[in-house]
């Protein structure tokens, strides 16, 4: 039976929620109740695997070192790098992708 959905794919955080919405016509039911099977997974993550390739290697060391030094206001700098959330790209966040140095998903 053809299924029209408002949105096909989507993603959510902890904590959020979507509504959405499904049409069909009555009649191609033949009678029997509606019925919807919903699917998904979540992506586990290391925080510090900066470029998602599942292992925290040498590009996110090198993604870290392209932001050194920066804060938000620079041309350089880049959110995901501050790993401690104090506004500067330091040897802090140096350290922390340094921990979990070859650790994967």
């Amino acid at each position: 039976m053809p299924i029209l959905w408002n949105d096909n794919y989507f993603s959510l955080l902890p904590g959020e929620n979507k509504e959405v919405k499904a049409t069909f016509a009555a009649k191609d039911l033949n009678g029997v109740p509606p019925a919807v099977e919903v699917g998904g997974w979540n992506i586990l993550r290391i925080e510090d695997d900066l470029n998602g390739d599942r292992i925290v290697n040498i590009i996110d060391v090198c993604i870290v070192a392209r932001a050194f030094g920066s804060r938000p206001w620079d041309l350089n700098w880049k959110e995901i790098t501050d790993l401690d959330k104090n506004g500067v790209i330091d040897i802090i966040d140096f350290t922390i992708v340094a921990e979990d140095f070859g650790k994967k998903l």
